[in-house]
């Protein structure tokens, strides 16, 4: 686990990375040591200090309340929003389903420069009422509507899959009707970004200037791989959408006796089949689904008197598919729901299961055949 629950707002779940803190430390020693002192030279090492904790708390705040109005905007169309986790280079939001219309994605897209440009028109107008009560305050308010634009500016970039990048291909979506080859040319261009941002931290090393540099070298670099992953993920959906769930489904499932140990499961099931889930039922009528993951629950001690039955999730509780659901949907409801198997129904029968590896093991068989 790489990060740790702050709350919720609105039933989306913050979420803190444990990379977050070496930013953190990173970004105040920069403030405290080198942008304060410069700016403010008579003010003491505790106040620079205490200014520049402060300062990079409120920018987190500014970076949480960008990634939030992307998620509420979701939310608007309808979209599941489960969690925003704050992370080195600023945050994330993690939305259940891509955009379906160019529209969502604009909308969805311009939502978080938007706020970071209103954040920073806050700070300034704070600003002009402080300026006559408080220097440090001020300099507090200078600096977040400053860094805030600044966040605005930089998102805005054309280049996928950056706010600016998401708005170019959903007017290029717009305008082509083609998914697949709007996102292609808006990654192209994020990657052109993100080339020029490479260089420009390798010249600023050989300048002289290591620190701004390697900085910018490594966003360069994250948003580089970031264009290409997020590009191929559009493939592989659009790969996904032609795949239906019968195809992929395994029909010549295990159905075990409700009355089986999880000792004898694990034995003579798990291990000599190499599944992860096996249907608990007798003859036609299937009770409901054991997995590893049920299993890993009870400690290996208790498992030679417990039955499958007794740790088994019910029938009336599992989560299912039709046979003509696109393995998408199919792998989107695996992934909101962190489950690695679902049953597929038809005619309020169970007639088969797909799972997540056979879905990964389909496309990386199509990957290596260069489709």
């Amino acid at each position: 686990m790489t990060s740790f629950k702050l709350g919720k707002i609105k039933g989306i779940e913050i979420r803190l990375d444990f990379s977050w803190f070496i930013v953190f430390v990173l970004f105040s020693w920069t403030l405290a040591t080198y942008y304060f002192p410069e700016q403010y030279p008579h003010w003491s090492m505790e106040l620079n200090w205490g200014m520049g904790f402060l300062a990079c708390l409120l920018l987190f705040v500014s970076v949480l309340l960008h990634e939030l109005a992307h998620s509420l905007v979701a939310q608007r169309h309808g979209e599941e929003v489960k969690s925003i986790t704050l992370f080195i280079l600023g945050g994330v939001a993690q939305i259940a389903k891509e955009p379906e219309t160019p529209y969502m994605e604009f909308t969805m897209a311009i939502a978080g420069p938007l706020a970071s440009f209103c954040l920073g028109m806050t700070f300034l107008g704070l600003k002009w009422i402080v300026t006559p009560i408080s220097e440090p305050l001020t300099a507090l308010t200078k600096y977040l509507a400053y860094i805030n634009f600044i966040l605005c500016g930089f998102n805005l970039l054309p280049g996928y899959p950056m706010d600016g990048g998401r708005v170019l291909k959903a007017i290029l979506w717009k305008k082509t009707g083609n998914l697949k080859q709007a996102t292609r040319w808006a990654a192209k261009t994020g990657r052109g970004i993100a080339l020029f941002f490479v260089f420009f931290g390798l010249f600023q090393i050989l300048a002289g200037f290591w620190l701004n540099g390697l900085w910018i070298l490594f966003i360069g670099w994250f948003l580089y791989q970031a264009s290409i992953k997020s590009y191929q993920q559009v493939l592989i959906k659009d790969f996904l959408k032609e795949i239906k769930a019968k195809d992929v489904m395994n029909s010549d499932f295990i159905i075990v006796s409700p009355d089986t140990t999880l000792k004898t499961l694990v034995d003579e099931y798990i291990l000599k089949k190499g599944q992860r889930a096996f249907f608990v039922g007798r003859e036609d009528e299937i009770l409901g689904i054991i997995s590893l993951e049920d299993v890993k629950k009870v400690i290996p001690e208790g498992r030679g008197t417990l039955s499958v039955k007794e740790v088994m999730t019910p029938r009336d509780r599992l989560q299912t598919v039709t046979p003509d659901d696109d393995a998408i949907k199919v792998l989107e409801r695996l992934t909101s729901l962190d489950i690695h198997q679902i049953p597929v129904i038809m005619d309020n029968r169970i007639i088969g299961i797909v799972t997540r590896n056979t879905i990964l093991h389909l496309l990386q068989v199509r990957l290596e055949l260069g489709e």
